[in-house]
């Protein structure tokens, strides 16, 4: 079975990526209408709270993508049936703890809520059943490291749609048919399974590794979390960060500014999860590509650098300005349009900021330094937390969405110093080769909708926000088009075709 090269890894990627964000999108909407935004806020609670604990496993599935990809190099003797059967070891064990532990947490944390929504005491008992069982898909996980490593991402990516696509028939069917939240959620919890089962199932039958007790211990586990751990820290007060706006709203506010706000952020992390998929399949590739040739792996990383500055930063504005038409077609008019509309572009423009440092975190990981954005991960939380706190109890979820945003204008240049100092690559690269190619992308798209602005004002018409932002988007793919060939083909040509 052939392995995926990079343009593969991107296109399957960005696909899949495209079509959770999709689904996602398309079923708040469905979801509010259906149980309302109290009970769907409810739901929403556990489902964030199981989320963040995925992390719990130590980081243990990105140790084995980095380690596999090094076996299949030839770097290093440890097998993908060893790096499996511990991981699933590990996983279960984790899963058993922490699952009592997740449902003590989610009772404690929506107790007076479940009263609040309507819901009764089995239904809640339920809920976080179905918790329970999603957190339960750490025990698979590990597959899908696997299959990531052996240089399958294609397949991996496939199952994710698959899973994207099942949640969507699937709620549909809930709403439709029960149309209450248990079966909504199980919808959810079955689509969210479906992508690690068919992982597992695939890394069977390509006979890649299989999980066997003889394979467990101590000096696998050793190698594994020697590296796992400083990547697990990394992550997992990411992940705090990342999810922690529902929680706040959860504490200061309503189940129903749980969903609005979960609604915003959707759109916002529908863009990081793309930026994050975008750079994923690079992961296995830097994990080799900087043991055997540094030099060509900080030139592929600058391109990259380039690519996902640009496309991130046009995608963000642009849904800046579009963000009021985005909300009123999307959610319709019975929610609060300004409040979500301002929390979606106050989340979008710190996406602007924040995706300075994002893409550097696979070549961190492949030269073997992932857990250097540490204290400053903490430090963006403890911020985060000290801002969305009393901002969001004075504003709601517009002051949470400040709260995430505003740290990183004094935070991002001190990850952009951590990973060049890390990498060995200077900040006069990174400006000349990174910086002002997208510079020059962005200031294309400024001045396309400032010329149609200033056609607007001389003919004193209105112009429609979703006009702007796609003008925006035009006049910058223009440019980046333009750039790229300056930079030359040739150098794409050679990533793209790169084996991961």
């Amino acid at each position: 079975m052939k392995t995926s090269r990079v343009l593969g890894g991107i296109s399957s990627s960005a696909f899949a990526g495209v079509a959770l964000m999709i689904s996602g999108l398309l079923l708040i909407p469905l979801n509010i209408s259906t149980l309302g935004a109290d009970v769907y806020g409810v739901w929403l609670t556990i489902s964030v709270t199981a989320t963040v604990l995925y992390y719990s496993d130590l980081g243990i599935g990105l140790a084995i993508i980095h380690y596999g990809s090094q076996f299949r190099a030839r770097l290093v003797t440890l097998s993908y049936s060893s790096l499996l059967s511990c991981g699933v070891v590990w996983a279960f064990g984790i899963w058993l703890v922490v699952g009592a532990c997740f449902a003590v947490i989610s009772d404690l944390l929506l107790d007076s809520r479940f009263e609040a929504a309507g819901i009764s005491t089995f239904t809640a008992g339920t809920l976080i059943g179905l918790g329970l069982l999603l957190l339960g898909a750490l025990v698979i996980k590990p597959f899908e490291s696997v299959l990531i490593s052996a240089g399958y991402i294609n397949y991996q990516r496939r199952s994710q749609v698959a899973g994207a696509v099942l949640r969507v028939v699937g709620t549909v069917f809930a709403c439709v048919t029960f149309g209450d939240v248990v079966a909504v959620a199980a919808a959810e919890v079955v689509a969210m399974l479906l992508p690690p089962a068919i992982s597992a199932g695939l890394v069977l039958k390509f006979r890649l590794a299989t999980v066997k007790w003889t394979l467990v211990d101590v000096s696998t586990f050793r190698t594994l979390f020697s590296y796992s751990l400083r990547s697990f820290v990394t992550g997992m007060v990411g992940a705090l960060v990342l999810q922690a706006g529902a929680i706040v709203a959860a504490i200061v506010g309503s189940p129903a500014d749980v969903t609005y706000f979960t609604a915003a952020f959707r759109v916002y992390n529908s863009i990081r999860q793309i930026i994050s998929w975008l750079t994923e399949p690079f992961r296995s590739m830097m994990s080799r590509l900087w043991r055997l040739d540094p030099v060509s792996a900080q030139s592929s990383l600058v391109l990259f650098l380039f690519v996902t500055y640009s496309v991130t930063i046009t995608g963000c504005i642009s849904i800046a300005l579009a963000s009021v038409d985005i909300v009123s077609v999307w959610l319709g008019e019975n929610v609060p349009i300004g409040a979500v509309s301002l929390t979606v572009s106050i989340l979008v423009m710190g996406l602007v900021l924040n995706v300075v440092h994002i893409p550097f975190i696979p070549a961190l990981d492949g030269a073997g330094r992932p857990g250097i954005y540490f204290p400053l991960q903490v430090l963006w939380l403890v911020m985060y937390l000290a801002a969305a706190i009393p901002l969001g109890n004075q504003y709601g979820i517009v002051g949470i969405a400040v709260g995430l945003s505003a740290p990183l204008i004094l935070l991002e240049p001190l990850y952009l110093w951590r990973a060049l100092s890390a990498l060995d690559l200077t900040f006069e690269r990174w400006t000349w080769e990174a910086l002002i190619p997208t510079a020059a992308v962005v200031a294309a798209g400024a001045l396309t909708v400032g010329a149609l602005s200033a056609l607007g004002f001389i003919y004193d018409f209105d112009i429609q926000g979703w006009i702007l932002g796609g003008v925006f988007g035009l006049g910058a793919v223009a440019a980046f088009a333009c750039v790229s060939k300056r930079i030359g083909v040739e150098r794409f040509r050679t990533l793209l075709s790169a084996e991961l």
